[in-house]
């Protein structure tokens, strides 16, 4: 179904407490996902109507937008800290206590040990199964560095992964999240991975130096679970940050 904003006249110009000198302007944005066409279990079909009504708003409010892929694979909350503070209590001290210890981390652990740790810290924070860290080799292309289950196993290097999705967000220099990355457009041209796989969701940060793409970090999943979701891509942006930091003080690149 092609994306199209609806303009919405608001319900009422004001709204009036009796006096005639008091009012408040009133607009109505509506984000709009569709049974069975967008989505076939309530909390997805719930997540990506707010995806659409995000849009909605960060497009000027008073119109309708309906879900669409681009609206699940382009739009990010524009709160830098949505994904470390989420309001529940035990997953706020979880994902600052993430970043703190990997800090603290720095000084104390060997680089390959850091880097392992830095993935161990994606999967836990997205509930992947496997996290995978890939950067740059002397030739430009992106090799296999670190990459790990959810149990803290080393993976091996040659792990099938989406291909398409890393290209994306490597030429692109910006960040993804597949909400379901079996119906995605993609899959035309992945299908090696993505659905021979059977993944699911599909999280992927680009590392940036001096405005060059010189690695990602990814997380994939087979399950539904409603624990990966985009909420956490502010927090796995600031850990791609990390990252970065890292491996330039190491000389990795």
């Amino acid at each position: 179904m092609p994306q199209k904003a609806v303009p919405v006249q608001p319900l009422q110009p004001s709204v009036s407490d009796g006096t005639d000198d008091v009012s408040a302007t009133v607009t109505v944005s509506v984000g709009v996902a569709a049974y069975p066409n967008h989505a076939k279990s309530p909390d997805d079909l719930i997540k990506r109507a707010d995806q659409a009504l995000h849009l909605a708003k960060v497009s000027g409010r008073n119109r309708v937008k309906v879900w669409d892929e681009r609206v699940g694979e382009g739009v990010m909350r524009a709160d830098r800290l949505a994904g470390i503070f989420t309001g529940d209590p035990s997953r706020d001290y979880r994902n600052v206590s993430a970043i703190l210890e990997l800090i603290m981390a720095v000084s104390t652990m060997e680089v390959e040990q850091m880097l392992a740790r830095v993935v161990d810290t994606v999967v836990g924070i997205t509930g992947a199964e496997r996290g995978i860290l890939l950067l740059r080799d002397k030739k430009g292309e992106l090799q296999v560095h670190t990459a790990r289950d959810r149990g803290g196993r080393d993976l091996p290097s040659d792990l099938p992964y989406s291909t398409r999705v890393l290209q994306r967000v490597v030429s692109s220099k910006q960040p993804t999240f597949l909400e379901d990355a079996s119906a995605s457009q993609d899959t035309e041209s992945d299908t090696s991975s993505i659905l021979d796989l059977h993944l699911r969701k599909i999280m992927c940060v680009p590392l940036l130096l001096e405005g060059r793409a010189v690695g990602v970090i990814y997380a994939d999943s087979r399950s539904t679970s409603s624990t990966f979701d985009e909420s956490a891509m502010p927090l796995f942006e600031a850990l791609a940050m990390h990252v970065g930091v890292v491996i330039q003080n190491a000389g990795l690149l």
